[in-house]
């Protein structure tokens, strides 16, 4: 008996020892207790790459302006959809009509229009929706609006008036001003740009076991990444900002990872700032931070993943079990600046190594560094072509280029996402947004890593009433009531022309988490009846709230004649989008006395001039084309005879079809609220003054730009430019004539003002 418990103790301490070696070497990955992912029923078209990306060239150029100097740059920007908002920018650099912005741009292949913006040296922008069709994007910004900026040249002096208290101010000399130079304290570094977007990030999904085949859930190492392209005002990359996350570990493996940057050499490393790396294996480094003894830059994040924080077995893999990873980032500064389409995201090749340094782990795209040992794959079945997929075809990692639901611990990704493995055996023709959570049936909840399964339920969501309805455009909105115990990380309005919208038709983004939000559609067809619902997507799935429906007037917006801006309907009539008199010379307009049909120009507007006679005079003689650049000065009215209303018939200042609004009208608008906004921060031609309508402190697409023109007072002195706007109605009274007055304090009010004085007029069509 004694004999035989000393034995039992022998084998369960053996086995002990055994379980103890299993857990050190990963049990879970070990090939005979791998989950086959069923690859033997993929048939993977031969040079499949499995990328999720594509590398666009863009060459945008602009046009010489009217006053404004060649040389001085016009920023262009790159945004993913139609809000522009900075959260969405992609890219941003500089232009001049000589040199036009060049740049190598990484987008999702799933990606079919982005938003390029021109902004003028004034603050006047520009935009542009282009298709994504072929490797290299043309955009000619050939139609600018002209800019009020009179000629500008770049002194030695740090500070040199432009215009009109515009003052250019250049502190680094790299000749980008402030307010358009992201830090005008560095001459290197001027704009910026990012892959995925200013506030998105890339994740990366490994398998460990390479050579070897494993269960394919693909997270035993789960980075997510952000990169930020640092560029002067040449466009090229001088700075390399890299943030990364350790989102999960379903290795037992000791797992470094690092990237190469395959067109640079690792000479040209200046350094490497903002990462403390923990030991000197599988990754040593030399001075500059980069990997020592190669020769193209190495950049290391970890030499191990509980370097970046303490877990028991597996990070993030297992249902319910969940910890939260910090964000780190690392600053790579280069001795040379480097181009663009050398930085693309192609070319950082990030990859983990397993065990060893000599064994990498890449996308099936790059390439091994130096230090990689192909032979580790001789005997297994691996691709002699590439060695970083198998026979077959398959891969051992994966990037998508945004947020990714990575599968559970020992779930395949071909359960996880259905659409992986159509997309996989078209070689990427179909289905290559498979991993997005906001297209229906992308993904199977049974299979993805929850982090808190028993309490998560899918989101509760409202749709809002529908409002601002114009001939092409709307506005729309929901309320997300209910994050169902876990973060909404989509959330908007669908919407299609028939019953039943779902994320798969059109749709509005309106960011994250709970609360309400609102925006516009356009591009909506006149005369057609839509149907939309508001969603709302969390990690178990997207719900819908009511659907609402509404029918777009079959009315067109007019043409007002010389500009190609829409006008806009607000309080039942169509406002024009710039002022009576507008034209490329004169921004503001012409500033009119009550009762006449011609204007005269203001202080700053280009040519022309005007002579000062005495009145009142009769309403016939005020009128002759003859006097059409004469003001006549008098104490209240220019003219010898009241007029109840400005007789439009005979001498409306406005285009053919087009009038002076009523008091009435110019009420409606005032109470359709306003925004004022500076000179070169969103108004129109970039000037100051207030947005009125609906939307006038978002979208502006149901809203219109009134300047602040200022006036002409009795003596004809111009008044108020750029401080005041005074715009005259339609209707008077014997003595006076009741204006819209605003300032940047003053929301705008109705006032009694002297018929004498010289104000804007916006001209209105029913």
């Amino acid at each position: 008996m004694k004999n035989f418990n000393n034995c039992s103790r022998g084998v369960v301490l053996l086995l002990y020892a055994i379980l103890a070696g299993v857990l050190i070497n990963g049990c879970v990955k070990q090939p005979h207790n791998k989950i086959k992912p069923d690859d033997d029923e993929l048939i993977i078209p031969a040079g499949f790459d499995w990328r999720t990306v594509k590398e666009i060239n863009f060459v945008v150029s602009v046009i010489s302006i009217p006053g404004v100097d060649d040389n001085l740059i016009r920023v262009i920007k790159i945004f993913k959809d139609a809000k522009m908002d900075d959260s969405q920018l992609i890219a941003s650099g500089a232009a001049k009509p000589n040199l036009p912005y060049k740049s190598t741009i990484s987008l999702a292949t799933s990606l079919p229009v982005i938003y390029v913006q021109e902004i003028l040296p004034d603050g006047g922008r520009n935009v542009k929706a282009v298709n994504i069709t072929g490797s290299t994007v043309y955009v000619n910004f050939f139609s600018s609006i002209s800019s009020e900026v009179a000629k500008m040249t770049k002194s030695s002096t740090p500070e040199t008036p432009i215009a009109m208290n515009v003052v250019f101010i250049d502190a680094d000399g790299d000749g980008v001003p402030l307010g358009m130079d992201i830090d005008d304290n560095d001459p290197e570094v001027a704009f910026a740009s990012y892959f995925p977007s200013a506030q998105s990030w890339s994740t990366f999904a490994f398998e460990d076991m390479w050579p070897e085949q494993g269960d394919y859930d693909v997270n035993d190492i789960i980075l997510g990444m952000r990169v930020t392209y640092f560029t002067n005002s040449s466009n090229m990359v001088s700075r390399l900002r890299v943030d990364y996350n350790l989102r999960a570990a379903g290795s037992t493996y000791n797992i470094g990872a690092a990237f190469q940057l395959d067109r640079v050499a690792a000479s040209n490393i200046r350094s490497v700032t903002g990462r403390t790396l923990a030991g000197s294996s599988p990754f040593s480094t030399n001075a500059n931070g980069a990997e020592a003894e190669v020769s193209l830059a190495v950049i290391p994040l970890f030499n191990n993943q509980r370097d970046m924080l303490s877990y028991p077995y597996f990070l993030n893999t297992v249902n319910g079990d969940h910890r939260a990873t910090p964000d780190n980032h690392l600053l790579v500064s280069f001795n040379t600046p480097v181009q663009t389409s050398d930085l693309s995201i192609d070319h950082i090749n990030l990859f983990i190594v397993s065990r060893a340094r000599e064994r990498e782990i890449h996308l099936p795209s790059n390439v091994g560094t130096s230090k990689f040992n192909a032979s580790l794959a001789n005997g297994f079945n691996v691709s002699e072509s590439n060695k970083f997929k198998n026979k077959q075809g398959m891969m051992w990692a994966i990037m998508v280029p945004e947020s990714f639901k990575y599968p559970s611990e020992r779930s395949s990704i071909l359960k996880a996402y259905p659409k992986f493995r159509e997309w996989a055996t078209s070689g990427g023709a179909s289905s290559p947004n498979w991993y997005s959570p906001e297209v229906s049936g992308n993904i199977v909840m049974e299979f993805i890593y929850l982090a808190s399964p028993q309490s998560v339920s899918a989101p509760q969501v409202s749709t809002a009433s529908v409002s601002d309805i114009s001939p092409n455009s709307a506005k729309v909105g929901g309320t997300v009531t209910s994050d169902g115990g876990a973060s909404v990380f989509a959330r908007g309005v669908c919407w299609k022309t028939s019953s039943g919208p779902t994320v798969n038709d059109n749709k509005l983004s309106s960011g994250t988490g709970t609360g309400s939000f609102e925006g516009y559609i356009s591009g909506l067809t006149p005369g057609a009846t839509y149907y939309i619902r508001a969603y709302a997507t969390n990690e178990i799935g997207t719900s819908y709230g009511e659907e609402r429906s509404f029918t777009i007037s079959a009315d067109p917006a007019p043409i007002f004649p010389g500009v190609s801006l829409q006008p806009v309907k607000i309080g039942g009539v169509w406002w024009a989008p710039v002022n009576a008199g507008y034209a490329p010379d004169r921004l503001y307009g012409l500033l009119y006395q009550w009762g006449r049909m011609y204007g005269q120009r203001g202080q700053g507007d280009v040519g022309g001039s005007f002579s000062n006679s005495a009145a009142p005079v009769s309403l016939e003689e005020g009128n002759l084309l003859a006097n059409a650049d004469r003001f006549f000065q008098g104490l209240k009215d220019w003219c010898t005879t009241y007029q109840a209303a400005w007789n439009i018939s005979l001498y409306n200042p406005c285009p053919s079809g087009w009038r002076v609004p009523s008091g009435d009208e110019l009420s409606a608008l005032m109470d359709a609220g306003s925004s004022w906004v500076n000179a070169g921060a969103g108004g129109v031609d970039g000037l100051a003054g207030r947005w009125f309508g609906s939307d006038h402190a978002g979208a502006r697409v149901n809203s219109t730009f009134l300047p602040a023109g200022g006036f002409r007072n009795i003596s004809s002195s111009l008044s108020n430019r750029g401080v005041a706007g005074y715009y005259w109605p339609l209707n008077s009274e014997p003595d006076d004539v009741k204006n819209l007055y605003f300032t940047i304090d003053n929301p705008g009010q109705r006032f009694f003002r002297d018929k004498v004085n010289g104000y804007s007029v916006r001209c209105v069509k029913e």
